[in-house]
This record gives C-alpha cells, structure tokens and sequence, in this order.
C-alpha cells in the first residue's frame, strides 16, 4: 500500500509543479501587460489643444540649362587595345564639345569601367574580349548648342548615349520663393 502511495506522489508533485510554473508564467505576463500599459500614468492619450498648420507655394520657372550623357561602349581583345579607342575618341568627342563653346567645366565624366566579356559554348565560359564603358555628362548652357550635340552621336559612332534633361540651375533661388508663397498661403486653425 504504501508502495502505491509512493508512485501516487511522483506523479502528482511533477504535475503540480509543471502546473505552478505555468500559473507563474502566466500571472507574470499580464503583470508586465498591465505595467506597460499604465507606465505613463496621468498623461492623455490625446493633447488638450492642438494648431493646425498648413500652407503651400507653387513657383514656375522655365529650365535654363540641358545636360545630356554621352559614352562609348568598345570591345577588344586586350584591355588596352579597348583603353586606347575609348580614350581616342572620347578625346575627340571632348574636342567637338569645346569647338561649338562648350565649357570646359560641363564636361564630366561619370562612368568608366573595364570588364571581361565571356561567351558560353557547350556549358563552358569562354572570354570573347574586354568591354571599356565611359560615359560624359556634359551640361548645355546654349539651347542652339543641343542640335550640334546630339549630332555628335552619328560622327563620332557614340553608342551609349541618354538622359537630356532639362533644369533650372539656379535651383535654391525658386526653393526660396515658393517658401516664401507658403508662409503668405499659410492657415493656422487652433482645435480645443
């Protein structure tokens, strides 16, 4: 009898422990909830009273300034057999844009780089030639000088050729105006 007994009690007592453990467990969590949820005891939700500001300004201007990217993709069997043609022709191209007044200082380049180019024949990669891309971006002051530009495509075989866009240099000074509208068009409605 007392044998019984004994194995009673080791099944019970585990159980109850694993059952404490749990109850603990659980107390402890909406413990924590509840903290949480009041730790900001005595301040709202919501502000009492509360300014509304809104405004907007709007400022047209017309674009002043066109940029184009120009560049040249070559492929050859050696690096510097691709070096040497970009380089002859973006020389070139470099030339062409100072002869119809094209600054110096508009003229950047933006794009250089030098990769392996590879086939794939029969699951194998096998190098073809090295590819050199460069690429200029150059600023037009002149908006008669943009036919002559983009002619440059055709005569010097450019073939990596994007981008004309049209801005306003002068970006801050229309910024500075429109903030200007904004703080005349603004509206301040107070909410209690």
């Amino acid at each position: 009898m007392l044998e019984n007994n004994s194995s009673y009690k080791n099944i019970i007592y585990p159980f109850f422990i694993l059952i404490s453990v749990m109850l603990s467990i659980y107390l402890g969590t909406l413990a924590r909830n509840e903290w949480k949820e009041n730790q900001y005891i005595g301040k709202s939700d919501k502000f009492a009273y509360t300014l509304n500001i809104s405004g907007s300004g709007k400022v047209f201007a017309l674009p002043d300034i066109a940029s184009v990217s120009l560049g040249l993709k070559i492929e050859k069997k050696t690096v510097s057999e691709a070096q040497e043609e970009s380089t002859k022709k973006m020389n070139k191209l470099n030339e062409e844009l100072k002869k119809i007044n094209i600054a110096k200082e508009d003229i950047s380049t933006t794009q250089y780089t030098v990769y392996p180019v590879y086939d794939w024949t029969e699951g194998k990669q096998i190098l073809r030639a090295y590819s050199v891309d460069q690429n200029t971006t150059v600023k037009i002051r002149n908006f008669e000088n943009i036919p002559k530009v983009l002619q440059l495509i055709g005569i010097l075989e450019l073939n990596q050729v994007g981008g004309l866009q049209f801005n306003v240099e002068d970006n801050e000074k229309f910024q500075g105006e429109a903030r200007l509208k904004e703080i005349k068009d603004t509206k301040i409605k107070p909410e209690i």
